[in-house]
């Protein structure tokens, strides 16, 4: 069977249990998560058995999971049978809706299920079985396509969850293992643009990167490795002062126009002095500043500093370094964020078009409603996923 059938098989399937789940009621959805995490300590030994066999000794390997691991992820289980039900939450749409002296129709949305939800990754199954939790918690069907590199560990984790489903009543198929794990099934499952809704991604590989950029599908991909933060020569010098002082500071990859860069040196190096930042540049900057030693605080974090002398430049080095990153940050005018917006081969968000000081919710997933970024051109969001996410919105009238 070719790796398209098995992918259209495996959706059939998928849908079908996805009508199933959408009926559950919140109990049954908790009795679900409840018996996942029973049956993962349970099956323990199974599973680092098979991730074993997966590492090959490589223990600190990324797709490694250890006791403590699998521990966290039926902390995670119960954590979440403990959440509000998401399903069925009705959100309203105009100020009229609480007023009980107001009379007439309100709009709301209601929170209601996905249904079938992809789930694609290099290997990381400590990822894949936390979207599938997520899943249930919402009412969806869950299809996991993953690489060859965690498939022991994987078909252990698909044994446990087979058990706790059974153990519960819940369709085996609302979480099904894809047995192709090469490109192909790969390319065809994020073509199917009319039966999969959403798609959860993990993973930076350049060939998997390339692959998810060419999603027929929205997807959401946390992303790994250090957001990269340009700014551009028509920055104002109170957007990147306002930026330094965010806790995130420290945690971009900063690329820095070297028009601007004499405006706003001084005050990087200030600011960086007084909140004993480590700072470093490359030889530009340091021309720039005639920097010879960098500001040094050993154990502070670290801001590193490049210089590109142009937008083309920039765009360059992004589109070289910055694949698989999880997201450009950019503070410039609205010529220069449509050029990235075209031309960047990452996530893009405007960050001059929001406030400074909510920054960090985008590094943050412990926020109540973290700042996600969005490309509307390659439909890619980047950042925490939320249960929230994996729902949809149908709009309703009400009478009152």
């Amino acid at each position: 069977m070719n790796a398209h059938n098995t992918v259209l098989q495996a959706i059939e399937r998928g849908t079908i249990a996805a009508r199933d789940m959408a009926r559950l009621d919140a109990w049954q959805k908790d009795e679900a998560l409840s018996a996942l995490a029973a049956t993962l300590r349970r099956h323990r030994a199974s599973i680092l058995d098979a991730a074993a066999s997966d590492n090959s000794g490589k223990t600190d390997a990324p797709w490694s999971l250890d006791a403590d691991a699998v521990d966290r992820l039926a902390d995670t289980a119960e954590h979440l049978l403990r959440l509000a039900d998401p399903i069925g939450q009705v959100i309203p749409l105009d100020s009229n809706a609480d007023d009980p002296a107001a009379k007439g129709w309100s709009a709301a949305r209601l929170r209601m299920p996905m249904g079938l939800v992809a789930v694609v990754t290099e290997a990381a199954p400590g990822y894949a079985l936390q979207c599938l939790m997520a899943c249930i918690k919402c009412g969806n069907a869950c299809l996991l396509r993953s690489g060859p590199r965690a498939l022991h560990t994987l078909a252990a984790l698909d044994a446990a969850i087979g058990e706790a489903l059974k153990a519960v009543n819940l369709p085996r198929p609302a979480f099904q293992l894809l047995s192709d794990t090469g490109p192909e099934a790969l390319t065809a499952l994020l073509a199917e643009s009319d039966r999969l809704p959403l798609a959860l991604a993990w993973g930076n590989g350049e060939t998997f990167a390339a692959t998810l950029r060419k999603s027929q599908i929205p997807i959401l991909w946390p992303g790994t490795g250090t957001p990269i933060l340009y700014i551009h020569r028509s920055a104002t010098l109170e957007q990147v002062e306002h930026l330094l002082q965010t806790p995130v500071a420290a945690h971009l990859r900063w690329l820095i126009d070297a028009e601007v860069l004499p405006k706003v040196a001084p005050s990087i190096i200030d600011i960086a002095e007084r909140s004993t930042f480590t700072l470093t540049g490359d030889s530009g900057w340091r021309a720039t500043v005639g920097q010879t030693e960098p500001v040094t605080h050993p154990t502070q974090p670290t801001i590193s500093i490049e210089t590109a002398d142009g937008l083309d430049m920039a765009l360059d080095l992004i589109n070289r370094e910055g694949r698989g990153q999880p997201l450009v940050l950019a503070i410039g005018d609205y010529d220069a964020q449509s050029q990235l917006l075209r031309e960047a081969e990452s996530g893009l968000i405007h960050i001059n078009t929001l406030p400074l000081n909510d920054l960090y919710t985008l590094f943050d997933p412990a926020a109540e409603d973290p700042v996600i970024g969005y490309n509307a051109q390659r439909r890619f969001v980047f950042g925490p996923v939320r249960l929230s996410d994996l729902t949809l919105h149908k709009t309703i009238h009400r009478a009152f």
